[in-house]
């Protein structure tokens, strides 16, 4: 039987090709953040005090929130897809995020994430996000397989014929930022 061909690492922007999901490098950060997240126990009861609040403010709790769903849910869903900001894999932030993945692994989900850029989906701004894709069994799905399409001019998505009522002059800025202020020189 042929072996399977080597895919690239699961980490954002690594391009070596692996068997598994991480090379070396990263797969020793991802089992690291693992095991830290094993040895804490106030971790590993719900994720800590601060990811257990409610209404934390964290962006780890909303990440954790769906492990808790997913674990209540009767039906597990096929599919999840969840979408944060890139700082997800920043150094504060990485410790949760691969906890996040390996909940998911440990309740038969396979994941795929990479930081995208709506700018390469045709919208003129950038905007860079990391989206996870999650499949229950193995996951079929490919980054490399979506439409990149070449931005478009701002001007395709501004309407054509607009009011004066909505056109800004530089006078008319100034007016209002003036306005109540003595911008004369009180020197002594």
């Amino acid at each position: 039987m042929p072996s399977k061909p080597k895919r690239p690492c699961s980490h954002p922007g690594c391009p070596e090709l692996v068997d598994g999901r991480f090379c070396k490098e990263h797969e020793k950060e991802y089992n690291k953040a693992y095991e830290k997240y094993k040895r804490n126990p106030e971790t590993h009861k719900r994720y800590g005090k601060a990811w257990r609040s409610k209404n934390s403010g964290t962006r780890s709790s909303l990440l954790f929130e769906t492990i808790r769903i997913i674990k209540e849910m009767k039906d597990k869903p096929k599919w999840i897809i969840w979408e944060n900001v890139k700082e997800v894999l920043d150094r504060n932030m990485r410790d949760s995020f691969f906890i996040y993945l390996k909940e998911l692994e440990n309740l038969g989900y396979k994941s795929k994430y990479e930081i995208l850029n709506a700018m390469d989906f045709g919208i003129p701004q950038k905007r860079e996000k990391i989206f996870v894709v999650s499949f229950l069994g193995a996951n079929n799905f490919s980054f490399d397989k979506l439409d990149r399409t070449e931005t478009r001019p701002l001007s395709e998505f501004l309407e054509k014929d607009v009011s004066r009522l909505y056109t800004m002059t530089q006078p008319y800025m100034l007016k209002f930022l003036n306005k109540g202020i003595d911008n004369s020189f009180r020197g002594d």
